[in-house]
């Protein structure tokens, strides 16, 4: 195989990828608090094999992808009314406890478990400012959550919910639902309010990642196209020395 198609070849493995993390974005444009992912490409350069009398054989340019990018502007805040969907309005993610060690999200859709801790939709437990699970007693009522994350009942104060940031949000690295884990030390928000009775929905476009769809698929069949013929010139040309020899 010829430098024209190792190098369509690299074009379409990365098209392949792109496709799949759009695809993964349309799938989560109805999962709370979702980020929205993109690739990130760059030009790979390599040195021809051999000598050449023309400068611009010297070189190979391959397409590779680097990783990915996450877009982590705030979703649409909906009300839902019930007082443990719990939305962020700015920057941080609230603290939850994991059999893995402590994880942050931004999907605030909370109930309690039969012992009375404010857990996840996956049954991990919210963390308060004390790094101790949200407990509540079984004669609380009149849950109320003030922006802050202090939290309080019928009964008096029961805990601040521990709300955090960090410097480079892209260096969390997403985790199986909408968890997020980083050896990177947290920090204290700057603007950023609990909202009790919302929840946060994913920032995905749809229109604009069916767009990227279409663009990505025209893009892997004109790559196509480009090593159907390159396939097509190697034999007419194997059929042509042939008949010389």
């Amino acid at each position: 195989m010829e430098n024209p198609s190792y190098i369509a070849l690299s074009r379409q493995t990365g098209l392949m990828r792109q496709m799949e993390t759009v695809s993964n974005n349309l799938a989560n444009m109805n999962t709370t608090g979702y980020k929205t992912d993109r690739m990130l490409f760059h030009e790979y350069i390599e040195e021809a094999p051999g000598e050449s009398a023309e400068p611009w054989d010297e070189e190979l340019s391959f397409v590779m992808d680097q990783g990915q990018w996450r877009r982590t502007q705030q979703g649409e805040i909906q009300s839902t009314g019930n007082p443990l969907d719990l939305a962020l309005e700015g920057q941080g993610y609230f603290v939850v406890d994991t059999p893995q060690g402590e994880r942050y999200t931004r999907d605030g859709q909370f109930k309690t478990n039969p012992q009375g801790q404010l857990v996840t939709n996956q049954g991990n437990p919210v963390l308060s400012d004390q790094g101790e699970p949200i407990v509540f007693a079984p004669n609380d009522t009149d849950i109320s959550i003030q922006k802050d994350g202090t939290v309080t009942t019928n009964n008096g104060p029961v805990g601040q919910l521990d709300v955090v940031t960090f410097e480079n949000r892209q260096k969390l690295d997403k985790q199986a639902g909408t968890l997020f884990k980083t050896d990177r030390d947290p920090q204290a928000p700057q603007n950023t309010n609990v909202i009790q009775g919302a929840l946060e929905g994913s920032n995905v476009e749809p229109v604009r990642e069916m767009t990227r769809m279409i663009d990505i698929q025209r893009s892997f069949e004109a790559v196509n196209n480009v090593i159907q013929k390159e396939h097509e010139r190697q034999q007419q040309a194997i059929q042509t020395l042939a008949r010389k020899a």
